[in-house]
């Protein structure tokens, strides 16, 4: 099932798994493949641009490289209940490692 939402974190979640990157062409936003640097950029400018132009990404969750940026008021946010949860428990996992701590189990 197609998703898409205009939340900063789901776009960081879709750019992760599917190894995208910022990136600006002529002011434009995008998610560029991996080995592809043309127009890369910091997230800031990125979001910056998106949300001047009213976008959201749309992927699929089964091939999350394929994320596009679709027109905010064109897409419906999808998101199932309980995504938030396991976003977290990634996140908390992720900060722990990065501050160097053991890694923990999931669940």
């Amino acid at each position: 099932m197609r998703r898409a939402s205009k939340d900063r974190g789901a776009f960081l979640e879709v750019a992760g798994r599917g190894r995208l990157s910022p990136a600006l062409a002529a002011g434009a936003p995008r998610l560029a493949p991996e080995g592809d640097g043309e127009g890369r950029c910091g997230w800031e400018p990125f979001f910056t641009a998106v949300e001047a132009r009213g976008l959201a990404v749309a992927w699929d969750p089964e091939s999350p490289a394929q994320a596009e940026l679709a027109r905010a008021e064109e897409v419906r946010e999808l998101a199932p209940r309980g995504e938030l949860a396991a976003g977290l428990d990634r996140w908390r996992r992720f900060l722990g490692a990065w501050k160097g701590g053991p890694p923990e189990s999931p669940g």
